[in-house]
């Protein structure tokens, strides 16, 4: 990683930092729910997002030897990867060069967005006059959470609704899929 001389004295120090980014808070938020209900069918769709803000790239998310171990990890610089590494060398310590959390750097920044299916519902209402026994009513349904994900920093395996990356431990959604049947008596 090469830092820029900003105010060209040629030393690289504290005097050289300036603003990068945007601010950490997206300035537009969306939801969108769609439903319909048609002769016992019914679907329910919720779509979320976020768009226009930064993502800082630090902490335990990033730091190796500390959580999950990345894919990013891979194209680490090593003496053998010189010529091809995408990320600079692993260390432990988090005062050097190549931490993200000592040196922030625009290397480490993201221009963030994210756009998720969050939740979907389809369902069927069974017809009152078909059910057996003393069953009022019957519904088959199977929902989903967190079917697809779009975003601009999914490299860095870190979930969008996370707000930072310093809980590199901290689990992603996770993608659910429920089959199920209501019955009331």
């Amino acid at each position: 990683m090469k830092y820029a001389d900003l105010n060209e004295d040629g030393i690289i120090d504290n005097f050289d930092r300036g603003p990068i980014g945007k601010p950490n808070l997206p300035n537009t938020t969306l939801g969108w729910s769609l439903g319909f209900y048609y002769k016992g069918f019914t679907a329910n769709i919720l779509f979320q997002g976020s768009f226009n803000y930064s993502f800082s790239v630090v902490g335990t998310g990033i730091e190796p030897f500390k959580s999950q171990f990345q894919p990013i990890h891979l194209d680490r610089w090593t003496p053998e990867t010189a010529e091809t590494a995408t990320f600079p060398r692993l260390t432990s310590n988090p005062t050097t060069v190549n931490s993200s959390s000592a040196y922030m750097s625009d290397f480490w920044l993201v221009d963030a967005w994210y756009m998720r299916l969050k939740t979907v519902d389809l369902g069927y209402q069974i017809p009152q006059r078909v059910l057996p026994f003393n069953i009022n009513s019957a519904r088959l349904y199977v929902n989903a959470y967190n079917l697809l994900t779009l975003t601009s920093y999914d490299k860095y395996q870190q979930d969008p609704e996370i707000s930072t990356n310093t809980a590199g431990d901290a689990y992603m959604n996770q993608r659910v899929v429920n089959l199920g049947l209501q019955v009331t008596f």
